[in-house]
């Protein structure tokens, strides 16, 4: 190595060690408070509502979400709003529209900010009929306090966390955040994800459908009287203590496997993978479909 060039590589080295050093001296001069770096300003406000309500949706967040039961009976909305973004709030048509209003300036979003940013829905009851939500980015944490009807829940980047109780359809979807849903018990659930995996526990419905493009699909505990779809277009598929009349899995690269409660008729095809099925053809139609994944299926004991 020449000798110039060595020397180029010793100072380059230098000033990283320099500036590593700077920044540790630079935190630890704040006491290691990351949030004396925020160049944003949050404070948390606290709205009223006295109207009643059946619906509820919640429009344009970008912050985490999640619904508490009122200790008082009052409807309270707690969220974060900081300089030219704030929440328009009315009961309109038996519905609570909780809306994000954002007025900053292009140059308002380029920042920093360390801390949490939420929307804390305090409700005066446990049950009502539909609710929808569309979210930019944010994890959403739906517990089993509540129940509903209807539920649609919809983020860009957020995780999903869904508990509450469903009686009709419920739709789950993330562009990349992770979704999880358990004991929710819908007649029809849908499950979208990109990138992020889907987690499903301990659920009974008539119709299930569950799609990711790269990320992986497990489903435990899932109990279906009509069809279970699950795709995949890169990721594993796994069910565990599952059963459906009918079950359609497909992955195109990953693997696809699992333990069913009941005797199915499989019809189980990879192109460069290996199949493992019962043999048999008695009960429900199984297809499975794969293209260089591996295939792998038993009946529980």
């Amino acid at each position: 190595m020449k000798t110039a060039k060595k020397i180029w590589m010793i100072i380059a080295v230098c000033l990283i060690i320099i500036g590593a050093i700077i920044c540790f001296a630079s935190i630890k001069s704040l006491d290691f408070d990351f949030a004396k770096f925020n160049t944003a300003e949050f404070k948390t406000k606290t709205y009223t509502v006295k109207e009643d309500f059946d619906n509820i949706s919640i429009l344009g967040s970008e912050c985490d979400i999640s619904f508490k039961l009122a200790d008082d009976g009052v409807c309270k909305i707690e969220c974060s709003e900081g300089e030219s973004l704030s929440h328009f709030i009315e009961v309109k048509d038996n519905r609570l529209v909780i809306e994000r209003i954002d007025e900053r300036k292009w140059y308002q979003h380029i920042g920093v900010y360390f801390g949490e940013i939420h929307l804390t829905v305090y409700l005066p009851d446990y049950s009502y009929d539909s609710l929808i939500i569309a979210s930019y980015s944010g994890d959403v944490e739906i517990s089993k306090d509540f129940a509903f009807n209807n539920a649609e829940i919809i983020t860009s980047s957020g995780k999903i966390n869904f508990t509450a109780r469903v009686s009709k359809e419920l739709k789950l979807g993330s562009s990349s955040g992770e979704i999880y849903a358990s004991e929710v018990m819908p007649k029809e659930l849908n499950v979208y994800s990109s990138s992020g995996d889907i987690s499903l526990d301990n659920i009974e419905c008539e119709k299930l459908v569950a799609k990711s493009a790269s990320g992986e699909i497990k489903l435990n505990d899932i109990l279906v009287s009509g069809d279970l779809e699950a795709k995949s277009t890169s990721g594993d598929i796994g069910l565990e203590g599952c059963d459906a009349q009918t079950l359609y899995l497909q992955s195109n690269s990953g693997d696809i496997d699992g333990r069913l409660l009941s005797e199915k008729t499989f019809d189980a095809t990879t192109t460069s993978g290996e199949v493992l099925v019962p043999d048999g053809a008695s009960g429900g139609k199984c297809r499975i479909v794969t293209t260089s994944g591996d295939i792998e299926f038993e009946l529980k004991k």
